[in-house]
């Protein structure tokens, strides 16, 4: 990656737009994977907690673990693809400790996250809350990572 991006990236490299789209790519994919998680799971407690453990007076079925263990799985590979490339470029434009302190925050919140959501069928509703906050915080520092990649990619 570290002839790919250099913190002088110019418009008039071929480069320029392919890490523009790329980026501009995973903002939509997290937006996209929000919207995926909203309808397996519920990104709102009170409905992720119904999903998971089910409600006997609505009729409402709890989630198969198999289901669950598909939805950590992929989950797990789409949050290391965004943020590994994301924040190999984010390397690469910033200085080197802040990046690597945010990336390990990042790999924190999802391993919190998914482990979370693989036992919370075995546990209580902490369980789902600390998924649901880690997913939160996850994607926040997703977007704030990539959006501050692109304005130093465009505005130096």
């Amino acid at each position: 990656m570290k002839f790919v991006v250099s913190k002088k990236l110019n418009r008039t490299s071929p480069l320029f737009p392919a890490i523009t789209a790329m980026l501009l790519f995973f903002i939509a994919s997290l937006g996209f994977n929000a919207l995926f998680v909203h309808t397996k799971i519920s990104l709102v407690p009170s409905q992720a907690l119904e999903t998971i453990f089910g409600n006997e007076e609505a009729f409402v079925e709890p989630i198969l673990f198999e289901e669950l263990a598909f939805i950590v799985h992929m989950e797990f590979f789409f949050f290391m693809l965004v943020t590994l490339l994301s924040f190999f470029v984010h390397y690469r434009l910033f200085d080197k400790k802040k990046s690597t302190t945010k990336l390990f925050l990042t790999t924190f919140f999802i391993q919190i996250a998914l482990l979370s959501l693989l036992l919370s069928p075995f546990g209580d509703s902490l369980f789902v809350t600390l998924f649901l906050l880690g997913f939160y915080l996850t994607n926040c520092i997703l977007v704030y990572v990539i959006v501050h990649n692109l304005v130093r990619i465009y505005y130096g």
